[in-house]
């Protein structure tokens, strides 16, 4: 299960979540929380990969069913669904530019090759 740390340092839903303390830029203690990470279980992830995999978007009530299916706050599902597409995205433009570079050096190669075959002919 998933929990919120609030200001009052209770959790909500029960579950487990860690933050980073207080007001951080030097102006006293007014017990807001600079930011709550939320530790998804197993089976939470499970389902919000495979809701990913079916849909990279996810909008209104189908956002909102979900929530309260996993006992997650609609917040907490579309930021972890915003977070996931840019991991897409990172992941996909890396295997882009991986291909991208193994097509240049197989050119070259090719290239290379040819060249040492034209050399030969002389």
């Amino acid at each position: 299960m998933v929990g919120i740390v609030g200001q009052e340092g209770g959790t909500k839903n029960g579950g487990s979540s860690s933050c980073s303390g207080g007001g951080g830029g030097g102006g006293g203690g007014g017990g807001k929380l600079k930011r709550v990470r939320t530790i998804f279980t197993a089976e939470q992830l499970e389902r919000l990969e495979g809701e990913f995999a079916r849909q990279q978007y996810m909008v209104g009530p189908e956002r909102l069913y979900l929530a309260h299916a996993l006992r997650l706050t609609e917040a907490q599902v579309k930021v972890w669904f915003q977070n996931r597409r840019i991991k897409w995205r990172k992941h996909h433009h890396e295997q882009q530019s991986q291909r991208v570079h193994e097509f240049q050096r197989s050119m070259n190669s090719s290239l290379e090759h040819e060249d040492s075959n034209e050399t030969d002919k002389w």
